[in-house]
């Protein structure tokens, strides 16, 4: 595997992270907690946009969908899906 090939994991990002501030040698506990904070909150934000665009794309689908002539009438699944990563969105605070 060539390193244009190598994508790290959740945990070697979080890894990179806490290692750029561990070479701070005057960092705190408190510091140090705040960072991993900070990761954590990055990543339950990122997650949530996924979420919500995974959902989005399946709205966009389904629509095509019964554009095209499926027999759904007023569109239930479909707004279900919109809601629902509107929801996700709006939990994770974007």
């Amino acid at each position: 595997m060539t390193v244009a090939e190598f994508t790290p994991t959740t945990d070697e990002i979080e890894a990179r992270w806490m290692e750029g501030f561990e070479g701070d040698a005057g960092a705190s506990k408190a510091d140090r907690l705040e960072r991993y904070d900070q990761f954590q909150r990055w990543l339950a934000e990122h997650d949530a946009k996924v979420r919500a665009d995974a959902l989005r794309e399946a709205h966009a689908d389904l629509q095509a969908y019964t554009d095209a002539g499926a027999p759904f009438g007023h569109r239930p699944v479909e707004d279900f899906l919109l809601s629902r990563a509107d929801h996700i969105e709006k939990e994770a605070g974007l």
